[in-house]
């Protein structure tokens, strides 16, 4: 059972993104008793920035997804996720210690 602090951190991370959101999120569903994907209110940048390096090449940044930890599937990395129509996977999940993931995401 979770422990008190981490209850009132789950519920102020769900009531701020249901406030700040600018997107609802559909994550796969992996659970094989429900059917659809799961919404969740999010936070969505699309960070992507392109240039050169020098002589070196580019650099960019991958858009991303930031959502309630209690959100979050238990093992997120390769699952699908649409937003505003767009489907991308999600290539890694970083839990920032304070009840917010950020998912960075790539294009599907």
């Amino acid at each position: 059972m979770p422990k008190p602090f981490a209850l009132l951190e789950a519920r102020t991370a769900a009531a701020a993104f249901r406030r700040l959101s600018n997107c609802a999120a559909f994550i796969e569903n992996v659970n094989e008793t429900d059917n659809g994907d799961v919404r969740v209110d999010a936070i969505f940048a699309n960070g992507y920035a392109a240039g050169q390096v020098g002589a070196l090449g580019m650099a960019s940044s991958q858009p991303a997804l930031a959502l309630p930890t209690v959100q979050v599937p238990a093992n997120p990395v390769g699952l699908r996720v649409t937003v505003n129509g767009q489907a991308y996977l999600i290539a890694d999940a970083r839990n920032d210690g304070t009840g917010e993931t950020h998912l960075l995401l790539e294009l599907a």
